[in-house]
């Protein structure tokens, strides 16, 4: 995934089993394709990666059709944010988003790097010479 920011990515953190709205931050005069009045978008829906893989989702109007989509991963086409229902260890990552515009061009969004606290945990060191037993 390309960056063209010369920003670190921004970075939010979250407990598991949580909700997250992951922001589409465009640079520049880009940014007005995420504005109310511009459409482009909507017809091409924003493409999230996460660490650089396609994610699969579905985008809706976050406003109007959030309860019972049944998806984790939703798209919302008004603001191109993800949102991210019951959040997993496995969400830990970068993740970005791209649009394309009305030429065509793809245009990647600043990176947002997701990090999910995990519970602790401790490792026990188990004696070679135990033999496992069998019920």
């Amino acid at each position: 995934m390309a960056d063209t920011s010369s920003n670190p990515p921004l970075e939010l953190v979250v407990k598991p089993h949580s909700k997250v709205i992951l922001p589409c931050e465009l640079e520049g005069n880009y940014s007005r394709l995420l504005l109310p009045g511009a459409r482009s978008y909507r017809i091409r829906p924003a493409t999230w990666l996460h660490e650089g893989s396609p994610v699969d989702m579905i985008t809706i109007d976050t406003r109007t059709e959030m309860s019972g989509t049944g998806h984790r991963y939703i798209g919302d086409s008004t603001t191109a944010a993800l949102h991210i229902d019951n959040v997993r260890l496995e969400d830990d990552g970068v993740w970005g988003c791209t649009l394309e515009d009305d030429r065509g061009k793809i245009l990647f969004g600043k990176p947002v790097k997701l990090v999910v606290l995990g519970s602790p945990y401790f490792i026990r060191q188990i004696d070679r010479d135990v033999k496992a037993v069998h019920p």
